[in-house]
């Protein structure tokens, strides 16, 4: 599984190939975005924080408006959770540690102010298919009457499909690329179930707000 770090390696890899493939594109039909993205999900939640990349190919129907074709990639990481309970003949401990991969596809609708401008105003809503591979393991182990049972399995996450909402600041950088800062927030329509050891552990969900950092590139 891919550290943050190495995504972070990766995405700003991809920003210089893409800065070099402006420099030579001549007709401007549509953007190219890609940039790193920060998730903090609410402090109730399964989840400790996360972060990814993400890229759009943004196709602008007139000056205003256009919908976007998106894929992102990003690591979320469990909220540690160790419980022990001790009686005078018993020992019970549980833990929960690990992180997922969610890997999303999906759409947008778009609005930017005037195109023309070096500093724009864009708002995105969208739906995202998100397919969640867990490696989110838990931990179970009880010494008592009837002997001791120990387990140590990976906890199961359904994909889910999230809503998006967000806005951003364009700042053109030079006339094929431009520099945005975004905020949003997603919220987790199908609130995946999370199963261990055949037993359901009942919803998670992957609402959170998200901060981006994007290059723009037009062609």
């Amino acid at each position: 599984m891919k550290t943050n770090r190495q995504i972070l390696t990766y995405t700003l890899a991809g920003i210089m190939i893409f800065g070099v493939v402006c420099a030579g594109a001549e007709e401007k039909s549509f953007d190219l975005v890609t940039g790193y993205h920060w998730l903090s999900p609410k402090k109730d939640m399964d989840w400790k924080d996360a972060s990814g990349i993400e890229m759009q190919l943004r196709f602008w129907q007139s000056e205003h408006l256009g919908f976007g074709v998106v894929a992102a990639y990003d690591t979320w990481k469990a909220r540690t959770e160790i419980t022990e309970e001790e009686g005078v003949d018993s020992y019970f401990y549980t833990s929960v540690f690990g992180d997922a991969s969610v890997t999303s596809l999906g759409a947008s609708l778009l609005y930017r102010s005037e195109s023309s401008a070096s500093v724009k105003l864009l708002l995105d809503i969208g739906l995202r298919y998100a397919l969640v591979d867990s490696s989110v393991y838990g931990e179970a182990a009880y010494d008592g009457p009837g002997g001791p049972n120990y387990f140590n399995e990976k906890i199961d996450i359904d994909d889910t499909v999230l809503f998006v909402v967000g806005a951003g600041v364009e700042f053109e950088v030079t006339k094929d690329i431009a520099l945005i800062l975004g905020l949003g927030y997603q919220i987790d329509l199908k609130k995946p179930e999370e199963t261990f050891a055949g037993e359901s552990l009942g919803e998670t969900g992957l609402d959170a707000v998200k901060y981006g950092l994007s290059l723009t590139c037009k062609f």
